[in-house]
């Protein structure tokens, strides 16, 4: 190798090194536009100088996913509940381990890799913070379809124009389990386009399998404590939301039987809409028989509603 050679060598090892090591859990530069990945490099910076606390207790909880993994009663350790609690400051240095630059997966094994994924998208989510946007609709391609309901979620919980639309947009491309696992995050949007959306989908599905999803996505966008709350981005569409919720969850009633129609009936209760009594009727004019009878208790039930009483 000539002088000059072995100079030039010298020079690219350090750029070779910081660009491999310029990658996060999930995702990396190339995932990202280049002024998304400036803007989320300056502020993951200003955050290390301002609150380098939060980064520490983050990693601190890195460090323990191997052992929470080993002592997990589900099929995942639950994460995200410890990176809750260090509050918001936690995000940069949750989008920095996601997006920017992490520790190698090491020796966690597939449930423990899956479980630290699950926690930082779900935890992320319930800060809401528009500026983490750009890095969860980069994570779509996560190849665990829990991963992907999860992002649905965060992005849902945004709940701005921006986020609907990459959520439908989503739906739109996905397929299968995925598709599902869309629809189902979507339940955490609470916007009157995506609620249709989901309205629009469960009454042309057939299965009753993806009919349950659809339906648990639907009470959890219309659900009347969660309105109630901070964290319902749009109160001025509320009345709008929850009626969708519960004229496709009406119809769904009747369509299906089994499980789907008792998701139906306890999603009914669940959004408590004002107008469930009169869809109520109107279905049970159009219907015969045994579905008469259906609707009936579902009428007696939905008057001694526990989740309306409790209030």
């Amino acid at each position: 190798m000539t002088r000059a050679l072995r100079m030039a060598t010298l020079v690219l090892l350090p750029c070779v090194a910081a660009s491999a090591q310029a990658r996060g859990l999930m995702i990396g530069p190339e995932d990202l536009g280049p002024r998304d990945w400036a803007a989320l490099r300056a502020e993951i910076a200003r955050a290390r100088r301002t609150q380098p606390e939060a980064f520490a207790q983050v990693a601190a909880v890195r460090k323990n996913v191997a052992r929470l993994d080993q002592r997990k009663r589900g099929a995942v350790a639950p994460i995200s509940p410890l990176l809750k609690a260090i509050g918001p400051t936690a995000l940069w240095p949750m989008l920095e381990m996601l997006a920017v630059q992490a520790a190698p997966r090491g020796e966690l094994n597939a449930s423990a890799w899956l479980a630290l994924r699950l926690g930082l998208v779900e935890a992320v989510g319930t800060i809401r913070d528009a500026r983490a946007r750009p890095v969860l609709a980069a994570l779509w391609l996560a190849p665990e379809t829990l991963l992907v309901r999860a992002v649905a979620e965060a992005l849902g919980r945004l709940g701005d124009d921006a986020s609907v639309a990459l959520l439908l947009d989503r739906a739109g491309r996905e397929q299968g389990a995925r598709r599902m696992a869309v629809y189902s995050g979507m339940g955490s949007c609470r916007r009157l386009r995506s609620t249709q959306a989901l309205a629009k989908v469960l009454a042309a599905e057939e299965d009753p399998e993806r009919a349950k999803v659809l339906v648990k996505a639907l009470a959890e966008a219309g659900n009347s404590g969660a309105w109630r709350t901070s964290g319902a981005w749009a109160k001025g569409e509320e009345q709008a939301v929850r009626e969708t919720s519960a004229r496709a969850l009406v119809a769904a009633f009747v369509k299906h039987g089994g499980d789907v129609r008792q998701a139906a009936s306890n999603g009914l209760l669940v959004v408590d809409a004002p107008a469930t009594p009169g869809l109520i009727a109107q279905a049970r004019a159009r219907a015969s028989g045994l579905v008469v009878e259906a609707l009936d208790a579902l009428r007696d039930r939905f008057a001694r509603n526990p989740v309306r009483l409790a209030r």
